[in-house]
């Protein structure tokens, strides 16, 4: 439920239906943790302030600064918009009250923190006609007793706020409000949110209006507004972030959303690993070597290296074989491996290093079974070469099995 705090008592509300009203005093006596507070005062001081050119990260670091001299009657945010862009300058607005005259706001503790009846109105106004952020509005109705509420603001911020007793001039005290707006930016257009329908389009020439009228007004429609609004600024509110994200009214749809991401998140990991795994068991059924003690173990980090290897030994007869007459050959030279790779299942080819006796020995070698050429690497950096009186270099020696 909703208590309306007024200028003449507080108005408990259902939604859009009134359900009683109640004195200060008797309001302070029920427990408050069962009802959602909307003041509607006069003795409320608004103030906007327009930041231009900065990003939403400045505007920030300007409210935080604003704040440390602000006193526990005063509060300041930034308006929110929904055309803010994290990488762009624009311009921001800083809202600013004052419950300083305030005297039965200072009797009222809500956790949840408190509503502003002119904050709700911007958001009304906002539903009703097409606002963005730079857009000025007005609204104009009456409230309790048939008093007049005027209240004005750019986007979604409070620039004016004023009550008038019912035999005021309603057309003249709008356009008057819409002269005063003049001192706080307003150049030619306004747009007028009202239910009235004495309003004199011809009182003022020099500005430009747009009327978008109301068929229900008053009260009973904002609070049925208000109940059917999620999302609505709040002033002073205790709780910290985390105790109202956990609020019992918000607690099952954060949960489900958590739920449901994780659930997201483990069905595509259990995705990958079963893809991965696959690749890996398609793998070791490839491998079919017939000597013993030969054993491929097979991770990630090797994966893309043994298929390519599994690959070159299926299209081979016996490759052990042609490792083992290779290895025989380094031995019976005193060749350094530095690389050996096998290729097109019949040569393997050897990176190592030798002196110039050693590269003309194996260049006449001819040793039946084998077919040995030898290619001398170019060195960058001293790379395969040694100083001295007999240094190496780095040679290729290609052997092909016959």
């Amino acid at each position: 439920m909703y208590a309306l705090c007024g200028e003449n008592g507080v108005k408990i509300f259902d939604g859009e239906r009134q359900l009683r009203l109640l004195s200060y005093g008797d309001f302070l006596l029920l427990p408050r943790e069962n009802y959602q507070i909307v003041l509607d005062l006069r003795s409320i001081d608004f103030s906007l302030e327009k930041l231009t050119n900065c990003s939403l990260t400045e505007a920030h670091r300007i409210l935080h600064c604003q704040k440390k001299a602000l006193s526990n009657d005063e509060i300041a945010f930034l308006v929110r918009s929904d055309q803010w862009n994290f990488f762009k300058k624009s311009a921001f607005y800083i809202q600013k009250n004052s419950f300083k005259y305030c005297k039965f706001f200072h009797q009222l503790s809500a956790e949840d923190g408190i509503f502003l009846m002119e904050n709700v109105v911007a958001e009304f106004c906002e539903s009703i006609a097409p606002i963005d952020a730079e857009t000025w509005w007005l609204y104009a109705a009456e409230h309790e007793f048939g008093n007049l509420r005027i209240i004005a603001g750019i986007g979604r911020g409070v620039v004016f706020s004023r009550f008038l007793y019912h035999h005021s001039d309603a057309s003249k005290e709008i356009f008057k409000t819409i002269v005063y707006l003049k001192r706080f930016g307003l150049e030619k257009t306004i747009k007028i949110i009202t239910p009235l329908r004495e309003i004199d389009s011809s009182s003022n020439q020099n500005i430009s209006f747009e009327i978008f009228t109301l068929k229900e007004h008053g009260e009973p429609k904002l609070m049925s507004f208000l109940s059917h609004r999620k999302k609505m600024k709040r002033i002073f509110v205790r709780r910290n972030w985390l105790a109202q994200c956990l609020d019992m009214e918000r607690s099952y749809h954060l949960a489900s959303s958590a739920v449901l991401v994780l659930v997201f998140a483990i069905l595509i990991l259990h995705r990958e690993i079963s893809s991965e795994e696959q690749k890996i068991m398609e793998l070791e059924k490839t491998v079919i070597v017939g000597v013993q003690n030969f054993r491929l173990k097979i991770n990630i980090g090797n994966f893309c290296f043994l298929k390519q290897f599994v690959e070159t030994l299926k299209n081979s007869c016996n490759p052990l074989e042609k490792f083992e007459k290779a290895s025989r050959f380094c031995r019976e030279n005193s060749m350094l491996v530095e690389q050996l790779c096998l290729e097109n299942c019949s040569s393997v080819q050897i990176k190592t290093l030798l002196d110039k006796k050693e590269f003309e020995t194996l260049q006449k070698l001819n040793r039946q079974g084998l077919e040995i050429s030898l290619e001398k690497l170019e060195t960058v950096d001293g790379e395969y070469e040694e100083l001295g009186t007999d240094r190496k270099f780095g040679v290729l020696a290609c052997i092909r099995i016959k």
